[in-house]
Protein backbone atom coordinates (compact mmCIF):
# COMPACT_ATOMS: atom_id res chain seq x y z
CA UNK A 1 0.00 0.00 0.00
CA UNK A 2 1.43 3.34 -1.07
CA UNK A 3 2.08 5.55 1.63
CA UNK A 4 1.45 9.14 1.32
CA UNK A 5 3.97 11.85 1.38
CA UNK A 6 3.94 14.70 4.18
CA UNK A 7 2.71 17.13 1.49
CA UNK A 8 -0.60 15.47 0.57
CA UNK A 9 -0.81 13.82 4.37
CA UNK A 10 -0.72 17.48 6.00
CA UNK A 11 -3.10 18.41 3.08
CA UNK A 12 -5.52 15.56 3.93
CA UNK A 13 -5.51 16.60 7.42
CA UNK A 14 -6.23 19.56 6.93
CA UNK A 15 -9.68 19.26 4.33
CA UNK A 16 -10.21 16.84 7.31
CA UNK A 17 -10.19 19.80 10.14
CA UNK A 18 -12.11 22.57 7.74
CA UNK A 19 -14.78 19.84 7.56
CA UNK A 20 -14.67 19.52 11.21
CA UNK A 21 -14.11 23.21 12.87
CA UNK A 22 -18.14 24.15 11.73
CA UNK A 23 -19.48 21.42 13.09
CA UNK A 24 -17.67 21.97 16.27
CA UNK A 25 -18.64 25.20 16.72
CA UNK A 26 -22.06 24.29 15.81
CA UNK A 27 -22.11 22.15 18.52
CA UNK A 28 -22.26 24.73 21.31
CA UNK A 29 -25.85 25.78 22.29
CA UNK A 30 -26.49 29.05 21.57
CA UNK A 31 -27.72 30.97 25.10
CA UNK A 32 -29.69 34.39 24.07
CA UNK A 33 -28.55 37.46 26.68
CA UNK A 34 -31.23 40.12 27.07
CA UNK A 35 -29.08 43.90 26.77
CA UNK A 36 -30.64 47.21 27.59
CA UNK A 37 -28.58 50.43 28.26
CA UNK A 38 -28.01 50.38 31.80
CA UNK A 39 -24.80 51.52 32.55
CA UNK A 40 -22.34 50.56 33.55
CA UNK A 41 -23.64 47.54 33.17
CA UNK A 42 -24.70 47.91 29.66
CA UNK A 43 -22.96 51.23 28.29
CA UNK A 44 -23.82 50.66 24.57
CA UNK A 45 -25.54 48.29 21.83
CA UNK A 46 -24.45 48.84 18.55
CA UNK A 47 -25.89 46.10 15.55
CA UNK A 48 -29.07 45.11 14.32
CA UNK A 49 -31.21 41.52 15.18
CA UNK A 50 -28.94 39.66 12.58
CA UNK A 51 -25.70 41.27 14.90
CA UNK A 52 -25.64 42.93 17.84
CA UNK A 53 -22.32 43.85 19.88
CA UNK A 54 -22.44 45.67 23.70
CA UNK A 55 -20.02 47.63 25.85
CA UNK A 56 -19.97 47.42 29.59
CA UNK A 57 -20.01 45.16 32.38
CA UNK A 58 -22.30 42.21 30.83
CA UNK A 59 -20.29 42.64 27.74
CA UNK A 60 -17.45 41.99 29.15
CA UNK A 61 -18.95 38.92 31.03
CA UNK A 62 -20.19 37.60 28.27
CA UNK A 63 -16.69 37.50 25.78
CA UNK A 64 -15.00 35.87 28.97
CA UNK A 65 -17.96 33.46 29.31
CA UNK A 66 -17.11 32.24 25.95
CA UNK A 67 -13.72 32.19 26.24
CA UNK A 68 -14.17 30.20 29.46
CA UNK A 69 -15.92 26.96 28.45
CA UNK A 70 -17.22 24.89 24.83
CA UNK A 71 -20.68 24.27 25.60
CA UNK A 72 -21.97 27.49 25.04
CA UNK A 73 -22.80 30.29 22.86
CA UNK A 74 -23.55 33.29 24.97
CA UNK A 75 -24.84 36.27 22.85
CA UNK A 76 -26.73 39.18 22.98
CA UNK A 77 -30.06 40.56 21.85
CA UNK A 78 -30.89 43.98 22.00
CA UNK A 79 -34.11 45.05 24.21
CA UNK A 80 -35.21 48.05 25.64
CA UNK A 81 -35.75 48.77 29.90
CA UNK A 82 -39.66 49.18 29.24
CA UNK A 83 -39.71 46.74 26.67
CA UNK A 84 -37.47 43.61 27.78
CA UNK A 85 -41.02 41.90 30.26
CA UNK A 86 -42.57 41.37 26.87
CA UNK A 87 -39.45 40.36 24.76
CA UNK A 88 -38.36 37.83 27.36
CA UNK A 89 -41.90 36.31 27.36
CA UNK A 90 -42.20 35.84 23.66
CA UNK A 91 -38.67 34.30 24.18
CA UNK A 92 -36.44 36.85 22.41
CA UNK A 93 -33.75 36.09 25.41
CA UNK A 94 -32.83 33.49 27.65
CA UNK A 95 -31.51 35.39 30.56
CA UNK A 96 -30.59 39.20 31.16
CA UNK A 97 -27.80 39.50 33.81
CA UNK A 98 -27.47 42.10 36.81
CA UNK A 99 -30.83 42.40 37.10
CA UNK A 100 -33.29 42.49 40.00
CA UNK A 101 -36.75 40.00 40.07
CA UNK A 102 -38.70 43.24 42.02
CA UNK A 103 -38.26 45.34 38.91
CA UNK A 104 -41.54 44.72 37.34
CA UNK A 105 -40.69 40.77 37.03
CA UNK A 106 -42.45 39.82 39.95
CA UNK A 107 -45.45 42.48 39.61
CA UNK A 108 -46.04 40.98 36.32
CA UNK A 109 -46.43 37.53 36.93
CA UNK A 110 -43.42 36.69 34.96
CA UNK A 111 -41.85 33.04 35.47
CA UNK A 112 -38.56 33.34 36.57
CA UNK A 113 -35.75 32.04 38.06
CA UNK A 114 -32.88 34.40 39.96
CA UNK A 115 -29.47 33.40 41.21
CA UNK A 116 -27.80 34.86 44.21
CA UNK A 117 -26.42 38.10 44.24
CA UNK A 118 -23.77 38.62 41.77
CA UNK A 119 -23.28 42.01 42.78
CA UNK A 120 -24.45 45.22 44.95
CA UNK A 121 -24.84 48.54 43.65
CA UNK A 122 -27.63 51.24 44.37
CA UNK A 123 -29.17 54.73 43.30
CA UNK A 124 -28.17 58.05 44.71
CA UNK A 125 -30.35 60.95 44.14
CA UNK A 126 -28.46 64.30 42.99
CA UNK A 127 -29.34 68.16 42.80
CA UNK A 128 -27.02 71.05 42.11
CA UNK A 129 -25.30 72.53 45.25
CA UNK A 130 -26.07 75.68 46.48
CA UNK A 131 -26.24 77.79 49.59
CA UNK A 132 -28.52 76.38 52.21
CA UNK A 133 -28.87 73.35 49.90
CA UNK A 134 -28.14 69.93 51.98
CA UNK A 135 -29.63 66.79 52.81
CA UNK A 136 -33.12 68.01 54.03
CA UNK A 137 -33.40 69.08 50.37
CA UNK A 138 -34.19 65.39 49.65
CA UNK A 139 -36.84 65.56 52.19
CA UNK A 140 -39.86 66.22 49.99
CA UNK A 141 -39.25 64.16 46.83
CA UNK A 142 -43.29 65.08 45.75
CA UNK A 143 -42.56 68.41 45.51
CA UNK A 144 -39.46 68.50 43.35
CA UNK A 145 -38.45 68.14 39.63
CA UNK A 146 -37.54 64.76 38.98
CA UNK A 147 -35.45 63.35 36.12
CA UNK A 148 -35.52 59.54 35.72
CA UNK A 149 -34.87 57.10 33.03
CA UNK A 150 -37.78 55.82 31.17
CA UNK A 151 -38.34 52.03 31.84
CA UNK A 152 -36.14 52.50 34.67
CA UNK A 153 -37.86 51.42 38.29
CA UNK A 154 -37.63 53.15 41.33
CA UNK A 155 -37.76 52.74 44.82
CA UNK A 156 -39.59 56.56 45.31
CA UNK A 157 -42.06 55.20 42.74
CA UNK A 158 -42.52 51.85 44.56
CA UNK A 159 -41.04 50.60 41.46
CA UNK A 160 -43.70 51.32 39.22
CA UNK A 161 -42.21 52.15 36.20
CA UNK A 162 -45.52 52.81 33.90
CA UNK A 163 -44.70 56.35 32.38
CA UNK A 164 -48.32 57.82 32.20
CA UNK A 165 -49.02 56.63 36.01
CA UNK A 166 -44.91 58.26 36.96
CA UNK A 167 -46.20 61.49 35.08
CA UNK A 168 -49.58 61.33 37.24
CA UNK A 169 -47.61 61.05 40.38
CA UNK A 170 -44.54 63.44 39.60
CA UNK A 171 -43.22 66.39 38.65
CA UNK A 172 -40.99 64.21 36.72
CA UNK A 173 -38.42 64.31 33.45
CA UNK A 174 -38.34 61.19 31.85
CA UNK A 175 -34.96 60.84 29.50
CA UNK A 176 -32.93 58.61 28.01
CA UNK A 177 -29.72 57.77 30.01
CA UNK A 178 -27.90 58.89 33.48
CA UNK A 179 -25.93 62.03 31.42
CA UNK A 180 -28.93 63.05 30.38
CA UNK A 181 -29.96 63.48 34.22
CA UNK A 182 -27.08 64.84 35.20
CA UNK A 183 -26.89 67.33 32.15
CA UNK A 184 -30.70 68.61 33.67
CA UNK A 185 -29.62 68.93 37.19
CA UNK A 186 -26.99 71.15 36.39
CA UNK A 187 -28.84 72.99 34.04
CA UNK A 188 -31.62 73.80 36.48
CA UNK A 189 -34.47 71.22 34.42
CA UNK A 190 -35.27 69.46 37.13
CA UNK A 191 -34.46 69.55 40.80
CA UNK A 192 -33.46 66.25 41.61
CA UNK A 193 -31.98 63.71 39.59
CA UNK A 194 -31.84 59.63 40.38
CA UNK A 195 -28.18 57.74 39.13
CA UNK A 196 -27.45 54.28 39.77
CA UNK A 197 -24.04 54.86 42.46
CA UNK A 198 -21.30 52.96 40.18
CA UNK A 199 -22.02 55.83 37.09
CA UNK A 200 -22.08 58.26 39.44
CA UNK A 201 -18.45 57.53 40.26
CA UNK A 202 -17.33 56.86 37.26
CA UNK A 203 -18.96 60.03 35.61
CA UNK A 204 -17.13 62.17 38.44
CA UNK A 205 -13.96 60.76 37.27
CA UNK A 206 -14.27 61.50 34.04
CA UNK A 207 -16.07 65.15 34.66
CA UNK A 208 -14.34 65.93 38.11
CA UNK A 209 -15.38 69.80 37.57
CA UNK A 210 -18.98 68.59 38.46
CA UNK A 211 -18.52 67.55 41.95
CA UNK A 212 -18.09 70.37 43.71
CA UNK A 213 -21.51 71.75 41.55
CA UNK A 214 -23.39 68.62 42.31
CA UNK A 215 -25.10 67.76 46.22
CA UNK A 216 -25.35 63.65 46.46
CA UNK A 217 -27.61 62.07 48.99
CA UNK A 218 -26.89 60.18 51.72
CA UNK A 219 -29.88 58.29 51.30
CA UNK A 220 -30.55 55.70 48.95
CA UNK A 221 -33.33 55.55 46.54
CA UNK A 222 -32.37 51.66 46.58
CA UNK A 223 -29.96 48.95 46.75
CA UNK A 224 -29.20 46.91 44.39
CA UNK A 225 -29.07 42.65 44.43
CA UNK A 226 -27.94 41.90 40.92
CA UNK A 227 -28.84 38.45 40.24
CA UNK A 228 -28.63 36.51 36.84
CA UNK A 229 -32.58 36.19 35.97
CA UNK A 230 -33.50 33.57 33.56
CA UNK A 231 -36.50 31.27 31.84
CA UNK A 232 -37.46 28.38 34.28
CA UNK A 233 -36.13 25.02 32.79
CA UNK A 234 -33.23 27.33 30.44
CA UNK A 235 -30.02 25.26 30.02
CA UNK A 236 -28.01 26.89 31.46
CA UNK A 237 -30.08 28.03 34.45
CA UNK A 238 -29.68 31.22 36.13
CA UNK A 239 -27.60 29.40 38.85
CA UNK A 240 -25.66 27.63 36.67
CA UNK A 241 -24.69 30.76 35.27
CA UNK A 242 -23.62 32.17 38.39
CA UNK A 243 -21.83 29.02 39.28
CA UNK A 244 -19.99 29.80 35.88
CA UNK A 245 -18.98 33.06 36.70
CA UNK A 246 -17.56 31.67 39.86
CA UNK A 247 -15.65 29.07 39.22
CA UNK A 248 -14.00 30.94 36.03
CA UNK A 249 -12.84 33.31 38.80
CA UNK A 250 -14.38 35.63 35.98
CA UNK A 251 -16.75 38.29 37.91
CA UNK A 252 -14.18 39.76 40.64
CA UNK A 253 -11.73 41.33 38.03
CA UNK A 254 -14.39 42.67 35.78
CA UNK A 255 -16.55 44.12 38.91
CA UNK A 256 -13.53 46.03 40.17
CA UNK A 257 -12.70 47.27 36.44
CA UNK A 258 -16.24 48.62 36.41
CA UNK A 259 -16.41 50.19 39.90
CA UNK A 260 -19.01 47.58 41.08
CA UNK A 261 -19.03 45.72 44.41
CA UNK A 262 -19.75 42.41 45.18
Amino acid sequence: MAIPNRGHLFGLLSLIAAVFTPLVADARSRVAVGAYPFPPYVDRIVGDDRSISATGLVADVVTELNRAQDRFDFQFVATTAAGRYQDFREGRFDAVLFEMPEWGWVDRGIAIEASEPLASDAEVYVARAAPGNDERYFDRLGTRRIAAILGYNYGFAGFDNDPAELRGRFDIELVDDHAATIDLVLSGGVDVGVVTRSYLRRHLSEHPGERDRLLISQRLDQIYALRVVARPGAVPSADEIAAMLDREAILGPLLARHGVTR
